[in-house]
């Protein structure tokens, strides 16, 4: 297929996903990713496809195919080495769980949050490590952000856009939330390794 794939190609592609050929499932699908990748707007014919009995196979290489690309951008980002962008980390662990978070959720929230503390430092004039403690107190004291001692094993205690939400996490997560926070106030604060931890 070429770029001017029409929906009826599309739409017959979906229909060969059903079919009882290995083979013809494998070009179908490799023809349907190369043309969604060029015309996204397509995907509303795997969303709901013409014919309900495929619906199931739609549905499953949809999500192959999400999980593939997701493997990929984790991929990248490993690739960053020393430089690796912790947010995109947080958000790329987030929708792997989460398919429909938009990737903006999560920074949009952390801004908000940041907003909120940079009144406060704006109020004291103070050194960093008093800014480091304006940071701690407003984020854990003043709106109660806390480790999940109850449920610790919650896999949402993981994911960001839930710990924000929730105000409830585990040590690395909160630590991710302050880290994130105090890079956007241009506060010095680095992530430390625990020892056994």
């Amino acid at each position: 297929m070429n770029k001017t794939s029409t929906a009826q190609d599309v739409a017959a592609l979906v229909s060969f996903l059903a079919d009882s050929n290995e083979g013809t499932v494998s070009l179908a699908k490799t023809q349907l990713k190369q043309i969604l990748r060029t015309h996204p707007a397509y995907r509303k014919l795997l969303e709901n496809p013409p014919d309900p009995a495929i619906a199931g196979q739609a549905k499953a290489f949809l999500e192959e195919t999400r999980l593939e690309d997701l493997k990929e951008a984790f991929r990248a980002l490993a690739g960053q080495g020393r430089d690796l962008e912790l947010e995109q980390g947080v958000v790329l662990l987030a929708q792997s769980a989460y398919p429909g978070l938009q990737a903006s959720a999560i920074p949009h929230a952390l801004d908000h949050l940041a907003e909120g503390i940079e009144k406060e430092l704006d109020a004291e004039e103070a050194s960093s490590a008093r800014e480091g403690m304006i940071l701690r107190r407003y984020l854990f004291d003043r709106l109660g952000f806390a480790g999940n001692e109850t449920h610790y094993y919650d896999p949402d205690n993981s994911y960001l856009h839930r710990v924000l939400e929730r105000k409830t996490g585990i040590p690395i997560s909160l630590s991710c939330v302050y880290l994130l926070i105090a890079k956007r106030l241009d506060l010095t604060a680095c992530g430390v390794g625990l020892p056994g931890h």
